[in-house]
This record gives C-alpha cells, sequence and structure tokens, in this order.
C-alpha cells in the first residue's frame, strides 16, 4: 500500500457545501499539475475538521511545488473559494493515513471539473465513463502502441476489449480508457512500480471530467450564433452552452456546456448542421486535444516534391554554399531543401508531426506552406541572361568580371552562347545594367572592327592642339560616340577609326579647320629662336598660349618661328604673350678656366634640371663665345640662372690683387717673421703669393673668393705693424751701416724686427708707388674712399669719410662692379652711393662692360632697397679709367633700360634717374645714347640752372665714385651744366 509522508494543511470558506463534494473538489484540484503545481496525493476531511483540510502528497517535489505557488483557488457551487496551503510536520508512519477502497476508487476516478459542480453531481460522476480514463505522459516515440497495450494488460490483467488505447504523439502522451472504473484504479495504483513506466519515466494520472466537446467538420455557414441555438437544443442532446471557441483554420470549434451530462448526451448523437454531417469528441483543456477513440487519425509525413530552379542559380547556391542558410530558415516551416541539377526537392522533417494540436490541415497544408516559403526565398536571388557570343565573351570577360567583382557570380555557358549573372537580387539588380552595357559596347566594337575603316591625318601636335580647343573632340562625340579618334605623338598622325561615313565626315573638318587656320612668322633674336629650337613646342605653347586663354601655338620652320592660331585676335595675343614673357641674358667668362672646373659643371646640371624636364624647358643655357654664355628662357628663369652663374664665375675666376706695404723693411718683416702665421691661413695650391720688394707689395693671385680672403688676412698683418724711419745724414754712415750689419743681427732676433738699410731715392719711389696704387691692382680698380680736402668733403663733412672708412674696415675694399651705399652727410640728399667702375682694357672688352653694366644695376638696386624716389649717376669709369666715351654713355643707358623693365613686374619706388656729369663732351655722349636706347620712350632733355653760389661746386669734378639720391618729380631727366 503506498503511503503520502508529505502533508500540506489547507484552509478556505467551505459554505454549505457537503463533505464529500469538498473532499472531491480538493482531490481534483492537488491532483492536478496544471491547475495546483501538484501530483498524487490523498485528501482528508470531515464536517468535523471545519474549515480546515489535509492534504497529503506522495513527492516532496509535489508538496514543495504546492508551497511555492501563491494562490490557489477552486469553484464550490459556481463560488470561487480561496484557499490558503501551509506546512506542517510529516506524519508518523504509525499515524499514516491507509487508504481505504473507496478512497482508492474515489482517487483513481478524480478529475471532476469544479466548474458546475454539486454534492449530487458527485454520486453520478463515478457512474461516467469519464472517471474510467487514465493519461500517461513522458511516452517515448519507441514505445508503440502495441508495447504500451502489452502493459496494460499485464499490469492490470485484462485483455484488449476490457480497455481502449489511444496514442496522443504530438505530445507523447496516451490515454487509457478502461470498461470498469476498479480497473482504471487499480491501474493507477500499479503502474507506477512497473519497470515499463520506470524506466521510461511515464507518468499516470486519472483525466478529469470534462464539460467540452470539438466539433468538426463545420460548413463555412456555421458561425459561432448557430452553433450555440444548436447544442442548446434538448432534442440534439444538447444543453445549456456557456462558451464556444471558433477555429476557423481548422473548421472545428469547442463548446464548454455548463452541464458536465450533456457533454456525453451530445456525444452519443449523430449531428447535422447545415445540411452537413459534423463529428462531436470529448475536449480536454488539460491535454490542450479531444479524445477521438478509434477515430483518431494516423498521420503521416507529406510526400516530397520538386521545384525548378534555373541551372545557373543551382550552381550559386552551391558554389557560395547558400543551402544551409536556407535550410535553416525552412526548418521552422518542418521542410529541407536538396538540389539536384535543374530542381529543388523539398522534403518534410519528422518534426513536423510532432506539433501540438496536430490536424488534418497542417498535413495538407504544409506543401503549400513549404512552397510559398521557398518560393519567397529563392525570389531573393536572381538570375539574368545575355546571349553573348564567344568572340564578344573573350572581349569582354575581363571587364565584365571587374564589374560583376564579389556582388555575384559570372557563369559563362559559351555552348549555348549566353553568360549569366547570379547573385542576390539588390546586387544583381544593380550591376544588370553595367553588364549590359559592357556586353553592348563589346558587341558594337566587334560588328564596327568588321565592317570599319581606319585613316590616318598628318597633323603637327600643335595643329591638334588647337583643333582640340576649337572643339573636335566635343563636335563628334554626340554624333559619333562609337567612332575611334586617337592622336599618335610619335608619328604626329591622327588615327581615325570606324564606319566610311563617320571617318570620312571627320576627316572633313579637319581638313576645313587646317585652311582657315592663321599664321605668322616672328623676327626674334637668335639667343630666343635657340631656345625655342630646343624647347618642347607643345609644352610651351600650352605655358604661353593655352594658359592664358589663347588658342595659339608656335612651330619651328627653316629656323624661323611661326605662330598658327584660329582667328586674327588669338595670333595678336600670341604674339604679345611671346615677346614679352621671353628674354635672354649674356654672362661674360672673366676667366675661362672656370668652365673646366668640375663644381662648375656640376652647377650647370643642378640649374639644368631644376629649370627644364623632360617635358618642360624655361631656359637654356648656351656657350655663344669662348668668353660669353648666353641664357635664353622664361623671364625670370633666365633672371635667377644668369645670378647663378655670374656669381660661380665672379666668385671662382682667377685674379691678382696686391696690398701695399710702407717700407721695404716692413715687407720682409711679413716675408720672414710672419710666415707662419700666414701660410697657416691659406693653401699654397689656391693661392699664390709674391713679395715685391721693387714698390713694396704684397701681390695675391688665385679664385678671387680666396684671393679677397688672404688679402684681408694680410690688411690685417700691415696695419698691426710699426715702422719707424731713422735718418742720418753724416758721411760714412751709410758703409758703417753695411760693413756692421752682423751687429744688427742677434738684436733683430732679440727683439723680432727688421732693420733695413734704403736710400732716400727709394723712400720718393716707395712714397710714388704708393701714391699710383690708390685704386690700382693690375687693371683693376679699388675705392678707399679718400675725400681730401675737395668741395665734395667741404659740402658732405668729415661724417662722409668716417662713414666710408668704417664700411672698408668691416666688408673691405669695393672691387669692379660693386657698389656700397652710406650716409650723405651734410649733403642734401639722403644716401651716397659709392660704385667701382671697371678700368677699360682692349684686352677684356666683353669683361669691362659686363663690371661697368653691373656697377650701374648694382647702384639702382640699392636705391630701390632703401626705398629712394630718384638717383643722379655720372659717366662712370669714362674719366682717368679711360671707358670710351660713347661706349661708357651707350652701356650706362643700356643699363638703366635693363632696370626699368625689370622693374615693370613689381611697384618700384625709383621715380625718376638722373644721368649727369660736369663737362658737355660726357653729357652730349649720354643724350645720343639715351636717345638710341630709349627712342621709343621720347626721353625729355633738361639743363641745369645757375641759381646760388653753390651752384660753381658743382662745376667741379666729381669723383667717379659717387651717386647722388634726392626725392624729385616723376620723370625721366638728363641734366647738363649751364655756360658760364
Amino acid at each position: 500500500m503506498d503511503v503520502y509522508h508529505y502533508p500540506v494543511v489547507v484552509e478556505g470558506k467551505w459554505g454549505s457545501s457537503p463533505p464529500k463534494a469538498i473532499k472531491n473538489k480538493l482531490q481534483i484540484y492537488f491532483q492536478s499539475k496544471k491547475k495546483s503545481n501538484g501530483g498524487d496525493c490523498q485528501v482528508e476531511y470531515s464536517e468535523q475538521s471545519g474549515g480546515r483540510a489535509t492534504v497529503c502528497f506522495k513527492s516532496e517535489d509535489a508538496r514543495e511545488r504546492v508551497l511555492a505557488k501563491p494562490n490557489h483557488w477552486i469553484t464550490l457551487e459556481n463560488v470561487e473559494v480561496e484557499l490558503r496551503v501551509k506546512a506542517c510536520g510529516a506524519f508518523p508512519e504509525e499515524e499514516v493515513h491507509e487508504p481505504k477502497a473507496d478512497d482508492v476508487t474515489l482517487a483513481a476516478a478524480s478529475g471532476v471539473s469544479e466548474e458546475g459542480q454539486s454534492g449530487s453531481g458527485a454520486a453520478e460522476l463515478e457512474e461516467s465513463a469519464q472517471n474510467r480514463a487514465v493519461v500517461l505522459e513522458n511516452v517515448p516515440e519507441k514505445v508503440t502502441r502495441e508495447l504500451l497495450a502489452m502493459v496494460v494488460e499485464n499490469i492490470c490483467s485484462v485483455t484488449e476489449d476490457d480497455f481502449s488505447l489511444e496514442m496522443i504523439q504530438d505530445i507523447n502522451t496516451a490515454v487509457v480508457s478502461f470498461a470498469h472504473p476498479s480497473v482504471a484504479a487499480l491501474f493507477l495504483e500499479k503502474c507506477d512500480g512497473h519497470k515499463c513506466f520506470k524506466q521510461h519515466r511515464i507518468r499516470a494520472w486519472a483525466l478529469e471530467p470534462t464539460r467540452s466537446v470539438r466539433v468538426e467538420n463545420l460548413p463555412p455557414q456555421a458561425v459561432e450564433e448557430l452553433l450555440e441555438l444548436y447544442f442548446e437544443k434538448e432534442r440534439e442532446g444538447g444543453g445549456k452552452v456557456e462558451a464556444i471557441k471558433m477555429l476557423a483554420e481548422e473548421k472545428a470549434a469547442i463548446i464548454t456546456f455548463q452541464d458536465l451530462k450533456v457533454t456525453e448526451t451530445v456525444q452519443k448523437r449523430e449531428h447535422l448542421i447545415c445540411k452537413a454531417p459534423v463529428r462531436v469528441y470529448p475536449y480536454y483543456e488539460s491535454l490542450g486535444t479531444a479524445l477521438y477513440g478509434k477515430e483518431r487519425p494516423e498521420w503521416k509525413l507529406p510526400e516530397a516534391f520538386s521545384e525548378s530552379l534555373q541551372p545557373a542559380l543551382s550552381r550559386f547556391l552551391v558554389m557560395k554554399g547558400q543551402l544551409g542558410g536556407i535550410n535553416d530558415q525552412l526548418r521552422s516551416h518542418f521542410c529541407r531543401v536538396e538540389l539536384d541539377g535543374t530542381s529543388a526537392k523539398l522534403s518534410p522533417l519528422p518534426s513536423l508531426l510532432k506539433q501540438k494540436g496536430l490536424t488534418a490541415n497542417h498535413i495538407e497544408g504544409w506543401k503549400g506552406n513549404a512552397m510559398r516559403v521557398f518560393r519567397s526565398i529563392v525570389a531573393t536571388y536572381r538570375c539574368f541572361e545575355c546571349s553573348v557570343s564567344s568572340l564578344v565573351w573573350k572581349a569582354a570577360e575581363k571587364e565584365l568580371r571587374q564589374v560583376v567583382m564579389e556582388d555575384a557570380v559570372l557563369l559563362p555557358d559559351e555552348a549555348n552562347g549566353v553568360v549569366a549573372i547570379v547573385g542576390l537580387a539588390k546586387d544583381v539588380d544593380r550591376i544588370q545594367g553595367a553588364v549590359e552595357g559592357v556586353v553592348q559596347k563589346a558587341t558594337t566594337r566587334i560588328e564596327r572592327e568588321r565592317n570599319g575603316i581606319s585613316e590616318e591625318i598628318a597633323l603637327s601636335p600643335g595643329m591638334h592642339y588647337i583643333l582640340q580647343q576649337a572643339g573636335l573632340q566635343k563636335a563628334f562625340a554626340q554624333t559619333y560616340p562609337d567612332m575611334s579618334m586617337t592622336y599618335r605623338t610619335d608619328t604626329q598622325r591622327l588615327v581615325l577609326s570606324g564606319l566610311t561615313v563617320e571617318v570620312l565626315s571627320v576627316k572633313s573638318w579637319v581638313l576645313e579647320r587646317q585652311m582657315q587656320m592663321k599664321q605668322k612668322p616672328l623676327e626674334l633674336n637668335p639667343n630666343l629662336l635657340s631656345f625655342l629650337n630646343v624647347a618642347n613646342s607643345e609644352e610651351i605653347s600650352q605655358h604661353l598660349f593655352t594658359s592664358h586663354g589663347v588658342s595659339a601655338v608656335y612651330k619651328m620652320e627653316a629656323g624661323e618661328v611661326v605662330l598658327v592660331a584660329a582667328c586674327e585676335k588669338a595670333l595678336a595675343d600670341a604674339t604679345q604673350i611671346l615677346t614679352s614673357t621671353l628674354t635672354f641674358q649674356d654672362v661674360p667668362v672673366e676667366d675661362v678656366a672656370v668652365m673646366s672646373h668640375r663644381e662648375w659643371v656640376q652647377l650647370k646640371t643642378q640649374l639644368t634640371e631644376a629649370y627644364n624636364s623632360t617635358k618642360h624647358n624655361t631656359v637654356c643655357i648656351k656657350l655663344a663665345q669662348p668668353d660669353l654664355i648666353t641664357v635664353s628662357g622664361f623671364r625670370e628663369p633666365v633672371k635667377e640662372v644668369s645670378d647663378s652663374l655670374r656669381d660661380f664665375i665672379n666668385k671662382h675666376s682667377r685674379v691678382e690683387d696686391s696690398v701695399s706695404v710702407r717700407t721695404r723693411a716692413a715687407l720682409k718683416f711679413l716675408q720672414e717673421n710672419k710666415a707662419l702665421e700666414w701660410k697657416s691661413h691659406m693653401n699654397p695650391e689656391e693661392v699664390r703669393v709674391r713679395f715685391e720688394p721693387r714698390r713694396p707689395r704684397v701681390v695675391l693671385g688665385g679664385p678671387r673668393y680666396r684671393v679677397v680672403e688672404a688679402r684681408n688676412l694680410f690688411a690685417r698683418m700691415v696695419a698691426a705693424l710699426c715702422t719707424d724711419q731713422l735718418t742720418i745724414i753724416k758721411p760714412g754712415a751709410r758703409k758703417y751701416f753695411l760693413e756692421n750689419q752682423h751687429i744688427f743681427s742677434p738684436m733683430m732676433k732679440e727683439h723680432k724686427c727688421v732693420v733695413l738699410l734704403q736710400d732716400e731715392n727709394e723712400l720718393e719711389a716707395e712714397e710714388d708707388g704708393e701714391e699710383d696704387e690708390m685704386g690700382s691692382g693690375e687693371g683693376e680698380a679699388r675705392c678707399q674712399v679718400r675725400m681730401g680736402n675737395g668741395a665734395l668733403v667741404v659740402a658732405a663733412g668729415r661724417q662722409l669719410q668716417d662713414v666710408s672708412d668704417k664700411y672698408v674696415h668691416a666688408n673691405g675694399q669695393l672691387r669692379p662692379g660693386d657698389a656700397a651705399i652710406t650716409e650723405a652727410g651734410r649733403l642734401p640728399c639722403k644716401h651716397v652711393i659709392h660704385a667701382v667702375g671697371p678700368r677699360y682694357s682692349s684686352a677684356s672688352h666683353a669683361k669691362c662692360i659686363q663690371l661697368l653694366s653691373r656697377a650701374v644695376a648694382e647702384s639702382l638696386a640699392l636705391a630701390e632697397r632703401h626705398r629712394c624716389t630718384s638717383i643722379a649717376l655720372p659717366a662712370i669709369s669714362s674719366g682717368i679709367f679711360g671707358f670710351p666715351l660713347e661706349l661708357c654713355a651707350k652701356t650706362i643707358a643700356k643699363a638703366v633700360r635693363d632696370h626699368c623693365e625689370d622693374s615693370r613686374s613689381y611697384r618700384s619706388s625709383l621715380n625718376k634717374i638722373h644721368l649727369i656729369n660736369n663737362d658737355d663732351k660726357t653729357v652730349t655722349a649720354m643724350t645720343q645714347a639715351v636717345r638710341e636706347v630709349f627712342a621709343d620712350k621720347e626721353p625729355q632733355m633738361l639743363s641745369g640752372r645757375r641759381g646760388s653760389p653753390r651752384t660753381e661746386h658743382r662745376r667741379e669734378r666729381t669723383p667717379t665714385s659717387f651717386r647722388m639720391e634726392q626725392s624729385l618729380g616723376e620723370a625721366w631727366q638728363l641734366c647738363r651744366p649751364l655756360e658760364d
């Protein structure tokens, strides 16, 4: 006998309900796991218990689940009664209730529905067939109906005629209905101990009575109101209907009656609703299904079916591994797919039969549902085919693969002459137009190659460029978009490929435009011709003309420059741009040996690479004469390159310079006593040092920049020497000194000095030599700025000489072509510019011109740098330096003109340039030179006026190393002094 060791105490307000009804209600409620979370139990209740009952559970888990549920309710006489459940101690074994036969029967047959149950109905419940049903839960799939029936027979010792077995596979449940309630109670009592139940953990519980039925095969006209009226008719075995739940998709309804007896009477009748036969089966809420008995359908999986697929799409799904993702989506619809060439086979999954509430509609509707879902998945992919011949495929394959890339798959079928593009629909839609365009383009190209022609037109790069500007491409881009037009620079030919009518039309247009072109030969300096001859005409034309919006080019024909333009205006604009943009400069080479230096070659290479490229040249460096370099090209690059070359030549040209010494004794002291000092500061291979006692001086030779350094060194050493003279006017003094020189040698060594005998004639010669050395040195001038006591010093004051001395001390003496600016002292101007012109030599004619031009240019540049507005220039080097007057005047005028041309590109502060001198002959020469050089400027010639006694001072000869500046009006003027 089973014992129930796990009790709980239940309290409630039972009202006037009979104890047996209360006990049955509690038994049904706490035995139902669905309602109370409970399980197998026994209820003890009597009238003496008052409002308290004891429920003993067979397992502790069931008791814990009941206690864990917060609220418990049962229905007594249509009134809901709240139950208060609490734990109590386990009963001692001797006090454990031994269930009586009636109790076992009651427990086995319990399950009466709470709704509508009364005390009188309890007696009828025992006779009801529903008390004979037992539910078996957790029945595994491998336990067949035959095996389970055999187990029931063994437990109860009955035959198949004494019970019926209904398998509910979708919820792994079976219902055993016995002919006699006692057999059902016996089965409930023994089944838990059977090894089959234990092995498979099958759980048994009494099926509760039900007041619901399931009505199937309802016609469409059977609405809820009609069903309620029909099943309330007594002649149809009906009664009062409590609720109706319509299941339209299943053509069924669940009807709940108020009276339990109606449920059985309705099942015993045959029913016609709207002349259509319907079936009625008991429906159990705890099972979620109706019991059909022998009529329960045995479901089978529906047959698999196939859906056609494009072969390319099938290949794509396999190649991209998409089949797994598709099956994942179909799994929730109880379906799986297999690809077989041009078709997809869709098969049902066994889980289809495991659905809760499985009906024939589920089985019958599976195919349609699976087909709909599969087609919707396939619709997310797309495949389109293009007719492509083998020639087109070979021509377009590479471009097609670049278009498709990873977005889709390209599947060619050369046998059928098609290519398929397969992928996601959104990707295929996006690239379809591009794919069709590539195929069409390749097809058209092949067709044109078969039927087209090709012609070449001789065309220079410049002419091709002008035609491009005139709209060569634009004119035919829309009319003949498929025609090929290519210009080959190597052969200078325009290649036209296309249909005959297209090629002839374009050729005619080109020839007509060529006939209408304007041409003009230009007379340019040979140096500019040399530059244009080596330059890339197309690039230069682009830089000069196209960048300024001028449709023109130039070409070289028979050594001349010919401008070609589309119209007269473009021709005029091109002429003006070419003549104003290009220029040239001559760079005299003072020492031709400079050009053999490695550094000279490197400098030329650097300048060439910096200003020229393979396509674009800006300058051309050419040796015009053995001692003259010409730089031609664009204005700014020419100026920069010329300056760089001049600086290098000036720095590295080999020159001679000298440092005068007052006495031969001082010269000897430098040569003997200071040798270590000056030798340690110079390289004998670079600088040659020679001591000349006849005219006491140190002569230096070598590169100019090294000679300057050496000269400054000797100048500092000479300045640091102390020289004294002792004159002895007595007979025999000279002889005595010569005979006793050995007496002075120890003294000279001891005191580190030199004592030297010289005649009076030698002293005079040294003084004359010193005077001759002022400003000269082997044909070169030096400016020490010694004022003497002339009118300029009187006018300027000692201050001018002081600032000049300071400049020489800090920077060294000026060389030919150099200029320096200082304060003006008391002179009525802001500054004085000290310039050194060259001493003219016919052997160095070009060099002398270059140095004079440089002296003028440096003077004008200094004036601008110090924001001066005017400057007065005399005829530099035309006096004692022997520069031919006409050549001197013309050189100065050209230097002024060059400066004015260069200053056009910026706003110069210099408004007036006065060319002056103190004799008529010089002024006349300068006037003539200005008229020649400035012939297109119409210069104004003015004469000076006598205004004060100070004018007489201006008549004095002005030194060549001075310029005067003062702020004047805006004009070009030449001034000559008035006649006395």
